[in-house]
């Protein structure tokens, strides 16, 4: 063994770390030797902002199940890491961030940097992740890097820091290759399986029994959980329909009768339209967020809720639910549908779910078929769809692309098939998401991502990297000149007095190729389905800039606005504002403040 760098790699190794994701600087050297020893078993991916590292390993932990680790070297590098963090902290995403630091000798010049990049960086690191550990000595190093895992891993995951002073990382090793041992449990998620007790299970079981129109609301957790599969048998075993989150999105497949879309301010009317109908509220891997409740007016008071989760501190957050289960997606909704006897057909319920389904797809065509000259985002959605296979990963950018994404382009298959940048709403994952995506993409998977053009500007040099190691991934900029939702918001509440929301024009395709990747501009609608499969089949990163029209949005609240012949804009205020906690319907509670 040659020095401590070489230690922390070897147990990334054998943590079953495929790539990580960072930028060298002053006090990680010693880390990268000790990569580089390694060899193709461990990957190193040079990234050209510290921010793309974080959610390059978002995408690769997302995908994989596994720890998605990134680097930065002090000060500088690591203050880059905060929106990334902040993302994978609220997304429940594990992650471990290392972190280079002055040497310990120096710990009292930090203040004011009179050390080199000396900054206090557990105090920023902290409110963006579960843990941060500063190793204080090198044998304590290898129990902080395996609680690191095990914390990221454990109960509702995150991300985890682990800061390491220079002086130990470039000390040489002293301690026995005993001290590296890692816990294979904790390599990817979930490290353990955790069921509620029986009395709890069949006291849900006889809600759902006597209900008559259920609904599942499925999260992100139900495919950390990797519930798929469980969640399609449950659904199918009580004839309940299926609305997801943005990040539940792919845990249920579209192109199945019972599922009623992405429920959320982007989504289809459908999902809300079933979900408000339903009598009985199931919700698996969900956090009950503004958004999924559709600020918090999801479930009702009427409704009869049962309420799935790891994490016991989000049951009764917003609303005590008829019956709390804690345990993990997958065992739990297993559990139940062994506890439950025959359920009754509900083809009333199948009924109403199949018209409001049919609702939907006319409303779709409806907008498709509008004569306009100018490319519409739900056009582009439409063409795509087509040509989606079912292995294709799609990355979603924030702002108008996750709802085009939503509500114009089918699940085909279940699984983590989509990516939403929902925990921050950072502007600016997609393309950096695309590198830890396609880095461990199988022969016959694409990587696409859907962009605005102000989004695509914040990791455009992340360009340079996909060209570096060529990493195929196909990046569609839906371009309409603007900061898209800001403007809606200045039409809508500040009479349309516009300030800072035009983007000037930028020639997309000729910056893509100079970074060494296929540039297309799509100006009109006959040039976009040649475009689109000319990108899909390109041999290096490419690039489609598409001309769309200004005036489209997937919020359904404000398109209903906009488009009214009578329209006129409201003063600005709190239109989001936190409903009174409730108590749904409970039998089993001898008391009720309702």
């Amino acid at each position: 063994m040659r020095h401590t760098g070489h230690a922390v790699a070897k147990m990334l190794k054998d943590f079953g770390v495929e790539y990580i994701f960072g930028m060298p600087g002053l006090q990680n050297y010693s880390l990268y030797d000790g990569i580089q020893a390694f060899g193709q078993e461990l990957r190193h991916i040079l990234v050209r902002d510290e921010r793309s590292a974080g959610f390059a390993a978002d995408a690769y932990a997302r995908l994989t199940g596994k720890v998605g680790v990134c680097d930065a070297f002090a000060g500088p590098g690591s203050t880059k890491f905060l929106d990334a963090l902040g993302e994978a902290l609220n997304n429940s995403i594990p992650l471990v961030a290392i972190v280079g630091d002055a040497p310990r000798d120096l710990e009292s010049l930090k203040e004011l940097g009179v050390v080199s990049q000396g900054i206090d960086q557990a105090g920023y690191l902290k409110p963006v992740t579960k843990a941060v550990y500063t190793v204080p000595t090198q044998v304590a190093l290898p129990h902080l890097l395996r609680s690191a895992f095990r914390t990221a891993t454990s109960n509702r995951p995150g991300p985890v820091a682990i800061i390491i002073p220079q002086d130990i990382i470039d000390s040489p090793w002293e301690g026995r290759d005993e001290a590296l041992a890692v816990d294979s449990n904790y390599q990817s998620v979930p490290p353990h399986r955790i069921r509620p007790a029986s009395q709890d299970l069949q006291e849900a079981v006889e809600l759902i029994t006597e209900s008559e129109r259920p609904v599942i609301i499925a999260g992100g957790g139900v495919m950390l959980s990797k519930a798929e599969v469980a969640l399609a048998e449950f659904a199918h075993k009580i004839n309940a329909s299926v609305v997801t989150s943005l990040t539940g999105k792919g845990a249920f497949s579209d192109e199945d009768p019972l599922s009623g879309g992405v429920l959320c301010p982007l989504g289809p009317a459908s999902a809300e339209d079933i979900t408000r109908s339903a009598d009985c509220v199931i919700l698996v891997g969900t956090k009950c967020s503004q958004n999924t409740t559709l600020n918090w007016s999801i479930p009702s008071k009427e409704q009869v809720t049962i309420h799935i989760d790891i994490d016991s501190c989000q049951l009764g957050r917003t609303f005590r639910p008829s019956k709390s289960l804690q345990g993990d997606a997958s065992a739990t909704l297993e559990a139940l549908t062994e506890f439950l006897p025959t359920q009754p057909n509900r083809n009333p319920w199948l009924t109403q779910i199949k018209e409001k389904k049919e609702k939907e797809k006319e409303t779709k065509q409806n907008v498709l078929t509008n004569e306009d000259s100018a490319i519409k985002p739900q056009a582009v959605m439409t063409e795509l769809a087509k040509l989606i296979q079912p292995n294709d990963i799609v990355i979603s950018d924030a702002s108008f692309s996750a709802g085009w994404i939503s509500t114009y382009l089918p699940c085909k298959e279940p699984g983590r098939k989509f990516l939403f940048a929902r925990g921050l709403g950072s502007m600016g994952y997609a393309l950096p998401a695309s590198i830890g995506a396609s880095s461990i993409m199988e022969p016959g998977s694409r990587v696409i991502t859907v962009n605005g053009d102000a989004s695509f500007c914040f990791g455009i040099s992340e360009l340079a990297t996909l060209s570096q190691y060529n990493l195929k991934a196909t990046h569609i900029i839906l371009n309409n000149g603007s900061l898209g939702w800001v403007k809606y918001i200045q039409k809508m509440h500040y009479g349309s007095r516009f300030m800072s929301s035009d983007v000037p024009n930028i020639d997309f395709a000729t910056v893509a190729k100079g970074f060494g990747c296929l540039g297309i501009t799509v100006e009109n609608i006959e040039e976009l389905p040649e475009a689109l499969e000319r990108a899909l089949d390109s041999e290096v990163p490419a690039v489609i800039d598409i001309r769309c029209a200004l005036w489209e949005t997937p919020i359904r609240s404000y398109e209903n606005k906009v488009k009214k012949e009578d329209f006129k804009d409201e003063p600005p205020g709190a239109k989001y504002t936190m409903k009174p906690w409730f108590e749904s319907p409970n039998k089993y509670l001898k008391y009720t403040n309702n």
